[in-house]
C-alpha cells in the first residue's frame, strides 16, 4: 500500500522502475486501472502508518474485511472499538459552535452539514456596519462581504435626517430626497434634491423668466443667480416702448423709429426739453412729486414731468390682492411699496414698463451724483 515517490523520468501516474529490470513499486491511487501478472502487496509496515499521525488518523475502509482471517487488523480494528473509535461515518465539528458534532456517512453530507467551510448555525457575528451576518456560520473573516440589509445611514449633505434609500454596501452618494418650494437666489420658489439645499442660491431655476432684455417673457429658465442673458433669438412679443406722440408698433426684437416730434417732457419745476423727441433731455430731472392724479383718481406715486398712465398699475390705494403693497421699491433697504414714504420719495418706472423704485434707490443706483450735481435740498441744480 505504501510506494515510493515517482522518480523523475519514470511513466506518468504507474510509478518508478527501481531495478532497471522492470519491477515497479507504486501506490494504490497511480495504480489505478493498470494491471501485471504479479502483485506483491506489502502490509508489514502497518504499525510505522498506524503511528505517524501526531493529533488523530482516519482510517477508511470495510472493518469486516480487514479482520477476515487477519490477526493484527483484528486487534487493532478490537483496540480502536474498545476506545470507541470506530463508527459509520466522520464526525466533523464546527471550530466557532464546537458543542455541535455532525457525522458525515455520504460524500454529500459535507455539502449539506458543512457548506461554507462552518456549521448549519447562522454566523451571527456582528459586521462592521453593525449588522448582524446573515450567512451561515464560515470559517476566516468577512472582509470583502458585501452587506445587502437596508442601508441605516444618512446620505452625504441631508440636512432633513433623511434615511438612505441604497443597500448597506452601497455608497450613499448625496441626499436625493425633494425638498419643496424652497426659495432660491431669483425670489422663485422651487422643488430641489435635499443635497442642494445646503446652497439653495446656487440651484437653478426652472421659473420662466423676465428677459434682461426687454422684459418680456422669455421662455427660458430663470437661473438669475448666474446673470446669463436670454439668448440670441430676438424677442417677438409686440414692443412696449411708447412716448407721448405714439406708440411703437414692431416686435419687440426689432430697433423703434425714432419720434422726431419735439419732446413735451416738461414740469412747472424745471424748463421744458428743446430736443427731438427720441433724443435724451436736455433738462434736469426733477424729484418732485406728481401732482396730477391717476385715472382711479388716487394721486399719481411719480414724479413731476412724468407721464401718469402707466403708473395706474402700481396704485397701491387700489390694490385688492396686496400684490402691489409687496413690490420692493428700494435695492438697499429691501423696502416695500407698501411702506414707502411717496410724498418725500416718489416713484420712478423703469423703460421695461414691470419695474419701480424711489427715486433715492434708482438715483444711487445709476450713479446720477456722477452726472449731476445737487442742491442742499436734493434738487438736481446742473
Amino acid at each position: 500500500m505504501q510506494g515510493s515517490e515517482q522518480e523523475e523520468g519514470g511513466p506518468q501516474g504507474t510509478g518508478a522502475d527501481v531495478s532497471g529490470g522492470g519491477i515497479r513499486v507504486a501506490t494504490i491511487d497511480n495504480y489505478q486501472g493498470e494491471e501485471n501478472d504479479i502483485m506483491i502487496l506489502s502490509l508489514n509496515r502497518v504499525n510505522v502508518l498506524l503511528s505517524r499521525a501526531k493529533h488523530g488518523m482516519y482510517l477508511i475502509g470495510n472493518k469486516h474485511t480487514l479482520m477476515h482471517d487477519d490477526r493484527m487488523w483484528t486487534r487493532v480494528i478490537e483496540l480502536l472499538s474498545s476506545r470507541g473509535c470506530v463508527g459509520d461515518g466522520i464526525p466533523i465539528v464546527c471550530q466557532k459552535h464546537p458543542q455541535d458534532m455532525r457525522l458525515c456517512k455520504q460524500p454529500q453530507d459535507f455539502l449539506q452539514l458543512a457548506r461554507d467551510g462552518g456549521c448549519s448555525r447562522l454566523c451571527e457575528a456582528l459586521l462592521d456596519c453593525g449588522h448582524v451576518c446573515p450567512r451561515s456560520c464560515h470559517p476566516g473573516g468577512h472582509q470583502g462581504f458585501q452587506c445587502r440589509q437596508p442601508c441605516s445611514r444618512r446620505p452625504r449633505g441631508c440636512q432633513f435626517q433623511h434615511s438612505c434609500k441604497k443597500l448597506c454596501f452601497q455608497d450613499c452618494g448625496k441626499c436625493s430626497e425633494v425638498i419643496k418650494d424652497v426659495l432660491l437666489h431669483c425670489g422663485h420658489s422651487n422643488s430641489i434634491r435635499c443635497w442642494q439645499t445646503a446652497n439653495p442660491t446656487r440651484q437653478y431655476c426652472k421659473e420662466e423668466r423676465l428677459s434682461n432684455l426687454c422684459g418680456h417673457v422669455c421662455g427660458a429658465p430663470c437661473h438669475a443667480f448666474y446673470g446669463s442673458r436670454c439668448g440670441e433669438a430676438k424677442c417677438e412679443e409686440e414692443c412696449s416702448l411708447a412716448c407721448a406722440h405714439s406708440k411703437c408698433r414692431k416686435p419687440c426684437g426689432v430697433m423703434c423709429k425714432p419720434c422726431m416730434e419735439p419732446c413735451d417732457w416738461a414740469c412747472k419745476h424745471v424748463k421744458r426739453c428743446s430736443l427731438l423727441c427720441f433724443a435724451p433731455c436736455d433738462r434736469l430731472p426733477c424729484n418732485k412729486r406728481c401732482d396730477k392724479n391717476l385715472g382711479c383718481g388716487h394721486p399719481c406715486p411719480s414724479v413731476c414731468g412724468e407721464p401718469c398712465e402707466p403708473y395706474q398699475s402700481f396704485c397701491r390705494l387700489c390694490d385688492q390682492t396686496g400684490d402691489v403693497g409687496r413690490l420692493q421699491v428700494d435695492l438697499f433697504t429691501s423696502s416695500s411699496l407698501k411702506d414707502a414714504n411717496l410724498e418725500a420719495d416718489p416713484l420712478i418706472l423703469f423703460p421695461c414698463q414691470q419695474h419701480v423704485l424711489q427715486i433715492s434707490s434708482a438715483d444711487a443706483h445709476m450713479e446720477l451724483h456722477k452726472v449731476y450735481s445737487e442742491d442742499a435740498e436734493g434738487n438736481f441744480v446742473g
